[in-house]
Parts: structure tokens; C-alpha cells; sequence
């Protein structure tokens, strides 16, 4: 494997990631949009939460958020991690499951974590609770952005 190394991140920092979230992620909506955007804190097990109240505009059923909505919080907390670790990588795949409904107007929790970094990819998990039952999981390959793609 030519080109891959096993880099070691350090932990994640919210300076780091707010640094480099408005340097590479100004247009972005989800990190951009009041309705999208998710706060952070730096989580034990070395990765990041968010908890995040969704709105009822945000369904796709009465009270049930829209699973593209679920996926896109995902995604920008499983970029986010990684720009938290001073990694600036965009999505190769994202892969979900849904286990229960998301209500509208009850707190999410969503914990992501660098499981597995073999540069340039990095492999991130995630899971999404409300009420301390698990609504989804993810996985997620992310590729590594060099300096001018960024």
C-alpha cells in the first residue's frame, strides 16, 4: 500500500475543530444553517457529543425526523470529529442504521468517535440516542483533504 501510513491523531480539541470548521466549512450548510448547526464537547472515550433538539419542520411523518435529516447530523458530526482531531477529510461513504424512530422535540445525543485511521482514510463511528435508547448508528469513511484540495 503505497501512500498509506497509520497516523496517529491527538485528541480531540474544540479549538482545533472551530479553527478549522470556519477555514474549511464556510459554505457548509449543516455547520452552517441555525436549524442544522451542532455545538460540541469533548467526549471520554476521546471522540465528540453533540445533543441537538430537532424541530417539527424537520419531519417527514407526524413527530418523526426525516431520515435524509438524520443522515446529514451524521455527517457533519462525524466530519466535525475529525476536524476536532486536525483532520480536514470529506465523506468516501456513509453508512446508517435507523433502529427506532427519531422524535421531533426530544433531545438527540449523537457520539462520534475515530475508530480506525489508516491515512489517507479515516474511519469514524457514530450513534445517535434520545432518552438513552439508540435511534441510529453509523459508519463512515472519510478521505483525507490535502492543503490545496481544501
Amino acid at each position: 500500500m503505497v501512500g498509506r501510513s497509520r497516523r496517529q491523531l491527538g485528541p480531540p480539541r474544540l479549538e482545533t475543530l472551530e479553527k478549522l470548521r470556519s477555514r474549511h466549512h464556510g459554505g457548509c450548510l449543516a455547520c452552517n444553517h441555525p436549524m442544522f448547526r451542532l455545538e460540541f464537547d469533548c467526549d471520554r472515550d476521546e471522540g465528540l457529543v453533540a445533543r441537538f433538539l430537532p424541530q417539527e419542520e424537520l419531519c417527514s411523518y407526524r413527530g418523526v425526523i426525516h431520515g435524509g435529516v438524520v443522515a446529514l447530523l451524521f455527517d457533519e458530526a462525524m466530519t466535525c470529529c475529525l476536524m476536532a482531531h486536525g483532520a480536514v477529510a470529506v465523506t468516501g461513504d456513509l453508512k446508517l442504521r435507523y433502529v427506532a424512530p427519531v422524535k421531533s422535540g426530544e433531545l438527540i445525543e449523537i457520539r462520534s468517535r475515530v475508530a480506525r485511521t489508516l491515512t489517507p482514510l479515516y474511519h469514524v463511528e457514530s450513534r445517535m440516542c434520545q432518552a438513552g435508547a439508540t435511534k441510529a448508528t453509523a459508519t463512515g469513511r472519510f478521505l483525507q483533504q490535502e492543503e490545496g484540495e481544501q
